[in-house]
């Protein structure tokens, strides 16, 4: 594969005078590396086909230049590098003359091969004639990598071994190993454990302790103090009402893209600096346009652009570094900007804090043992709207937050319920078009009934709420959750199971809005 690839590269990338002749030889080297042939490995791998490398990004010293491969004719050609491109690879030089892989990100539409009897590691596309499919996930410490069929896997460790080799993956490291060619792993490894005081998968017990600790927020240089203030001040009175459950890091971006691009400096250099993750790798994954932090700038200009107001905050996890991370765009009516409320962001950083309660009572690191515990979409985001909305207008009357009162529509504590019963309308709504209360099982927020788990969601727990008390979730449901999953805690704290509670709650969100108010509490 190799010697048919040569001729044409070489016609390719004579044609570009900037790019080194160590551009060659650190294809060659990356080629010649990633070869080994393991005892068993031929009965395994068999004669495989694939097709070569399709993107690399080679630098920082040689360029940088991306390493395009045209699939059909084989074709090389050195450009500047696309950082949009999901297949992204760093080819360091080193003094032995060798090169150093590292930071290789991986996108759904392509799988890395084991090519032939040479084990050559090739990019392909996942259409079905790959032979040996594998997955990357990102983890605090790096990347894993394990084989589609889970026979196969990757094995780096820089400690013992000078190149990655092809192992039986179930002999070795539970199917998956840490992937990490630039060395760091190891360090990021080391610096986790010091976080967590056990190797069982679990975080430690304080994790789900209220901290002394707190919030860090961190602005974009273009935040004005009007929203710098409602936030910091919205954060300290969440914490007082549910308990301070950290540490916790917002990151709030602006509009400015300046602005932005050194926030997310700021958040990759964090990251490095108390070995999370390598700067280098986190700011290829956090200027991604899609779900990168970068992306909370972008939906904020693009809501000043077009003159309609728009914008996302979130809950983004963390679990990994011990903390809650949250990112948001822009506050507008923080801000005073598209005749949004400051009422209504208030009542977003409660919705938002509250996930971080909900999984600061749950240890599993697992995402799946998490989602187990944490429940259905409805659950996860009915109780943190419904628990923001109600404390939103209970602090609010109680003079601990103070009413903006500034925007196109009034969202403060005495349209509570008003603002409720449009919740109510739009859900019943949408539960008419697609039978959502028997969506409610759902984990996934894959669904027609996505918006009905919000506000639909608010209303389910609001009927929990009318019948066991204000206090039910933060002192007898969550607790529940050190020692039993969803299912088995909700049963425990309603004495019903959750199918029966969906048949209870199906009349009252196809019924009167009128008698759903009255499950409310009055401010």
């Amino acid at each position: 594969m190799i010697a048919r690839l040569m001729p044409s590269p070489l016609h390719r990338l004579a044609q570009f005078a900037s790019a080194p002749v160590a551009v060659l030889l650190a294809i060659a080297t990356l080629m010649l590396t990633l070869v080994h042939r393991p005892a068993g490995a031929d009965g395994l791998l068999g004669d495989l086909v694939s097709r070569p490398l399709s993107v690399a990004f080679l630098g920082p010293a040689d360029g940088p230049y991306s390493l395009s491969i045209d699939l059909n004719t084989g074709d090389v050609i050195a450009e500047a590098p696309n950082q949009a491109d999901h297949q992204q690879w760093v080819i360091t030089p080193l003094p032995s003359g060798q090169y150093r892989l590292s930071n290789a990100i991986l996108g759904e539409d392509f799988a890395l091969t084991a090519q032939g009897r040479d084990r050559s590691l090739l990019m392909t596309p996942v259409d079905g004639r790959a032979a040996q499919r594998w997955s990357f996930r990102l983890n605090g410490e790096g990347y894993e990598l394990m084989t589609g069929d889970g026979e196969l896997g990757l094995l780096y460790d820089p400690a013992h071994l000078s190149t990655p080799i092809l192992v039986n993956a179930g002999e070795c490291c539970n199917s998956f190993q840490s992937w990490d060619l630039d060395g760091q792993a190891g360090a990021f490894a080391a610096a986790r454990e010091v976080r967590q005081t056990s190797d069982d998968g679990l975080l430690p017990e304080a994790w789900s302790q209220p901290t002394d600790l707190t919030p860090d927020f961190f602005f974009a240089d273009d935040v004005v103090e009007a929203a710098r203030t409602g936030m910091v001040e919205t954060m300290a009175a969440a914490t007082e009402a549910w308990g301070n459950f950290g540490p916790i890091e917002y990151w709030v971006m602006g509009t400015d893209p300046k602005a932005a691009n050194a926030l997310l400096d700021t958040f990759c250099q964090r990251r490095d600096d108390r070995g999370d993750w390598s700067k280098n790798a986190c700011l290829q994954r956090e200027k991604r346009s899609e779900h990168g932090l970068i992306s909370y700038q972008q939906l904020g200009a693009d809501a000043l652009a077009n003159g309609q107001p728009g914008g996302n905050a979130g809950h983004n996890g963390g679990f990994d570094w011990g903390i809650h991370r949250f990112s948001s765009s822009i506050p507008l009516g923080m801000s005073g900007l598209l005749g949004v409320p400051g009422d209504e962001e208030q009542k977003t950083v409660l919705h938002e804090y509250f996930h971080a309660v909900q999984h600061a009572h749950v240890r599993d690191l697992d995402r799946d043992a998490r989602d187990r515990k944490l429940g259905p979409v409805w659950w996860m985001e009915g109780a943190a709207e419904y628990m923001a909305m109600t404390t939103h207008a209970r602090l609010q009357a109680e003079g601990k937050i103070p009413v903006w009162d500034n925007g196109d529509w009034t969202f403060n504590f005495r349209n509570y319920r008003k603002n409720m019963g449009r919740k109510f309308r739009q859900a019943s709504k949408d539960h008419k078009r697609h039978d959502c209360v028997a969506e409610m099982v759902r984990i996934d927020y894959d669904s027609p009934c996505r918006s009905f788990f919000y506000d639909g969601g608010a209303w389910a727990v609001a009927l929990l709420v009318s019948q066991h008390g204000e206090a039910v979730l933060l002192d007898e449901f969550y607790p529940r959750l050190a020692s039993m999953d969803f299912e088995a805690a909700f049963e425990a704290t309603f004495e019903q199971t959750p199918e029966t509670f969906y048949a209870e709650f199906r009349p009252l969100i196809e019924g009167q809005l009128g008698v759903a108010l009255g499950l409310l509490p009055k401010f």
